[in-house]
């Protein structure tokens, strides 16, 4: 279930999101089966495991800008990790993590 919504996943392990901020609501697009493993040599990255994925990678669309700047921010955050984009890459540091307990808690 997601927000009230029945979601069968059948073998999969990926959910497609989109509309979270609608006014009407999110939507689930379609669901995915990708290869979940991660390296056990280090401290768990989703982030490798979602780079695999292009549905996901182009599913991102992190070229669109939000108008909420800490949304904006995360976003940022996120995508240039998944992106693997050095130049703007950030580590996950204090600062992602406290982002991580201000939208997960």
């Amino acid at each position: 279930m997601i927000q009230g919504n029945r979601v069968d996943l059948g073998n999969d392990n990926v959910v497609f999101v989109d509309g979270v901020d609608s006014v009407t609501g999110l939507r689930v697009v379609r669901t995915l089966r990708i290869d979940p493993t991660m390296n056990q040599d280090q401290f768990p990255r989703i982030d490798e495991v979602m780079r695999r994925s292009p549905e996901i990678l182009s599913f991102l669309q992190c070229d669109t800008r939000l108008s909420d700047p800490l949304q904006q921010k995360l976003a940022d955050i996120v995508c240039a990790n998944v992106l693997g984009n050095q130049a703007e890459r950030f580590e996950r540091s204090e600062r992602l993590e406290r982002l991580e307990r201000l939208y997960l808690t």
